[in-house]
């Protein structure tokens, strides 16, 4: 899903608005729909974000070296809002583990 979604960031002409609305209604909901059934370690993880996640940033006007902190920082207090999936892998694995108990 990754380097597709990357390939076609980067290959399409989808505005700023666009590249938000595809992140908010594509990537992130199937990001956390797979996350739960992998088990995968976070140099994988980040090998899995990567190249999505700069092709998001270039759509948006950013560098792709924009620092991460502020990419997955939260919106209020002026990051990107943009989620770090490695953080989403851990939240994921004690959603799971908690309805396992």
């Amino acid at each position: 899903m990754d380097k597709l979604a990357g390939r076609l960031l980067l290959t399409s002409s989808l505005s700023f608005d666009d590249v938000r609305v595809f992140y908010q209604s594509i990537y992130t909901p199937s990001i956390r729909y797979i996350l739960p059934a992998l088990s995968v370690d976070e140099k994988h993880l980040e090998e899995i974000q990567t190249r999505s996640l700069e092709a998001i940033l270039l759509r948006q006007g950013f560098n792709r070296n924009f620092p991460r902190r502020i990419t997955h920082g939260p919106q209020a207090w002026g990051g990107l809002g943009i989620l770090d999936i490695e953080t989403e892998d851990g939240l994921s694995q004690i959603k799971e583990f908690r309805h396992a108990i």
